[in-house]
C-alpha cells in the first residue's frame, strides 16, 4: 500500500514543479499565448496525467476488459470512451476558469486539488487496469471519489461556473463506484488489500555428468 501513497505523492510533486515551469514561462510571452499553453496544459493532464506517475497506469484494453462479470445495468462499450473524453473537456475548461479566477496563478489551492484528483485516478488505474486487482481497486474507489468532490466543492466555492461545469465528472465516478462495486461482487469478492502474485516454483536443477576418464 505504500508504494501506492507513494507514487501519488510524488506524481502529485511533478507536476506542480511543471506548473511553475509553466507559469515562469507564461511571465515572458503575451497573455492570449499563455491563455493557450495552459489550456493545452490542462487538456493534456485530462487525457494523459499518468505520463507523470511512476506506476503504469495504462488504460485498459478493448479485448481484456470485459473478460469478467459485469451488473446488466453496465453501459454499453462504446459509451466509456464517450464519457471519459467528455470529462476531459470538462476538466480542461473548468480549470482554465479557474487559472482565470485565480489571477493566472498556477500553483491555487483549487489546481492543486485537481491535479492530486488525477494522481489519485493515475494510480487507480494501475491498480484497475494492470495489476487487476478488483478488491484492492474497490477499496482506492473511496480515495478516488472523495477527490473528485473535493475538486468540484473546491471549484465551485472559486467559482460556482466552474463548479457547475465539473460537477458532471463527480457524478460518473459516483456511477464508477457502483459500477466496481457490483464486479467486486459478482467476481468472488477478492481480498481488499493487495495480495503478492504466488511465485514460481523454482526449476530443479539437473544433476551434473561425471566427467568422463
Amino acid at each position: 500500500l505504500s508504494n501506492y501513497f507513494l507514487a501519488t505523492i510524488v506524481q502529485v510533486g511533478f507536476i506542480c514543479v511543471f506548473m511553475i515551469g509553466i507559469e515562469r514561462v507564461g511571465f515572458l510571452i503575451r497573455p492570449e499565448a499563455y491563455q493557450i499553453l495552459v489550456g493545452g496544459f490542462f487538456a493534456f493532464m485530462s487525457l494523459r496525467s499518468r505520463v507523470f506517475s511512476s506506476l503504469d497506469a495504462s488504460r485498459p484494453r478493448p479485448e481484456g476488459e470485459w473478460e469478467v462479470k459485469r451488473p446488466s445495468w453496465t453501459p454499453p462499450r462504446m459509451a466509456f470512451p464517450v464519457i471519459w473524453s467528455s470529462i476531459a473537456v470538462l476538466r480542461t475548461v473548468s480549470s482554465v476558469l479557474i487559472w482565470e479566477a485565480g489571477g493566472r496563478q498556477m500553483l491555487t489551492a483549487p489546481l492543486i486539488a485537481m491535479v492530486t484528483h488525477l494522481s489519485i485516478g493515475d494510480t487507480w488505474n494501475c491498480i484497475t487496469n494492470v495489476e487487476k486487482r478488483r478488491g484492492t481497486s474497490l477499496a482506492g474507489m473511496p480515495f478516488v471519489w472523495g477527490s473528485v468532490v473535493t475538486v468540484v466543492v473546491i471549484y465551485y466555492l472559486t467559482l460556482p461556473l466552474a463548479g457547475l461545469v465539473l460537477a458532471p465528472s463527480a457524478l460518473w465516478i459516483s456511477i464508477a463506484s457502483a459500477l466496481i462495486f457490483s464486479i467486486w461482487k459478482l467476481n468472488g469478492e477478492e481480498s481488499l488489500l493487495p495480495l503478492k502474485l504466488p511465485e514460481l516454483p523454482e526449476k530443479p536443477q539437473e544433476p551434473k555428468e561425471e566427467a568422463k576418464a
